[in-house]
């Protein structure tokens, strides 16, 4: 068989049965993309439509692409209705180095990117970024970096205006608190192997709380900064599940000796751990995840009559649990996410319930929204409360970028305050790129 081939294509009026166009073209199959455009033009121009630029550039391009890019596109996308991902990455990575701008090949590969941060929230300090479970199942290296940016806090410092219920509350008769944090991380994790994968990161956090009377001051400020580095890893040890540990240092200290007091007096050493289990199905439409984190560092509680510092008090041990469907080819996702903070120095347990819907509008476009209740038991105050979340992503097609933004509005237990939930608004923002230089 000759690598030449005539192809004819021909119009007909199913009422009539008149031929009302027809046209021919001797190409070789390798040509596909421009023996497709060209008879797109040869219509559009028959029955006098507008042609894109793209359509007609194509043809004019003329350009030649090998048939084996149309044989190994074909045999990924056989391999991911199987669910043999692997040989699908393989196939459609092919078919894209022979091809790069066929979208068909972008769009399955993007669907075989998974552990992007789109259901982060916000970072907890001193944990992990994400359940170290997830990285035996990661199919290529990343690099994240993801920073919590309070508006509450910007507010202040930009306006020096101050909202109940925004950017502080009231918790006694003309009594104010202000309870300003923030969190950053930069992180690269990579596959090792088939089972393996390895996360390392550096991460820094702080925290002031202000609590006043009357007037706003400033004086009664109690503020920590930490830096720490993390490392973690992950294994899957079947098909199905997957452990994984987390551990890492922080230098702390108080930030009244400025923002690099960790480095040069810091107080004290901080130290955390994370484990995690991860279960999915093994086309992964199903994910169940569950970690728990704990640390050594503490927190400073103020009294509600002199609002000075009084002790020092443990940091809440957090488990979290995370239930992934998704349907609609992997467009569609329901999560449900859990938390538990519970401290083990005084009676001190928050709960939270947060279903979350997320839909993939097109190849560069997803959107977000859920509510969260919660239930706090704080000494003797028994209190619910009330959260939500809203959130973009955007990426390339092939999802080796993508930036997420989550807006987040939550009541929480106060950090200073006991038996008070305070009002917490933050913007959570994510860079992550994918597929650098390692995948499996």
């Amino acid at each position: 068989m000759g690598d030449t081939f005539l192809i004819d294509v021909r119009l007909v009026d199913i009422e009539t049965g008149e031929i009302v166009w027809s046209d021919s073209i001797a190409e070789k199959l390798s040509r596909y993309d421009f023996i497709g455009t060209y008879f797109a033009e040869g219509i559009l121009s028959e029955f006098e439509e507008e042609k894109e630029e793209a359509t007609t550039g194509r043809v004019a391009e003329e350009q030649e692409k090998n048939e084996e890019a149309l044989i190994a596109l074909s045999e990924g996308i056989e391999a991911y209705d199987r669910g043999d991902e692997k040989r699908a990455k393989e196939k459609l990575s092919k078919s894209n180095a022979i091809d790069p701008k066929n979208e068909v090949t972008a769009y399955y590969l993007s669907k075989l990117v998974v552990n992007t941060s789109r259901f982060k929230s916000r970072l907890e300090p001193f944990t992990t970024y994400q359940n170290p479970a997830f990285l035996g199942i990661i199919r290529t290296d990343t690099i994240l970096f993801s920073a919590n940016l309070p508006p509450g806090y910007t507010f202040t410092s930009l306006s020096n205006n101050r909202i109940d219920g925004f950017n502080m509350t009231e918790f006694d008769t003309d009594k104010y608190i202000s309870e300003e944090s923030f969190n950053m991380l930069l992180s690269y994790s990579a596959p090792l192997g088939e089972k393996w994968g390895l996360r390392t990161s550096i991460s820094m956090s702080g925290f002031s709380d202000r609590p006043w009377e009357s007037s706003y001051t400033a004086s009664n400020t109690v503020s920590r900064v930490a830096d720490g580095i993390l490392a973690d890893v992950g294994y899957s040890f079947t098909n199905n599940w997957s452990l994984g540990i987390g551990l890492g240092v922080y230098v702390s200290s108080y930030a009244d000796r400025g923002p690099a007091a960790p480095f040069v007096q810091p107080d004290k050493a901080v130290y955390m751990g994370t484990l995690g289990m991860l279960y999915r199905t093994l086309d992964e439409k199903l994910i169940f995840d569950s970690s728990i984190s704990l640390s050594s560092e503490t927190y400073d509680t103020i009294d509600e009559t002199t609002l000075q510092k009084t002790d020092e008090v443990m940091t809440p041990f957090l488990w979290e649990n995370t239930l992934t469907w998704s349907f609609n080819k992997k467009r569609s996702s329901l999560i449900v996410k859990q938390q538990n903070s519970i401290c083990f120095d005084r009676i001190s347990y928050y709960g939270t319930l947060a279903p979350a819907f997320e839909q993939v509008a097109s190849n560069w476009f997803a959107v977000r929204a859920g509510g969260e209740i919660s239930f706090a038991q704080l000494n003797t105050s028994s209190q619910v409360g009330y959260g939500g979340l809203i959130g973009f992503s955007f990426f390339n097609p092939k999802r080796t970028f993508e930036f997420d933004l989550n807006t987040t509005y939550r009541l929480r237990p106060s950090r200073a305050i006991e038996e008070l939930l305070y009002p917490d608004f933050i913007l959570h923002i994510a860079f992550v790129f994918n597929d650098i230089a390692l995948s499996r």
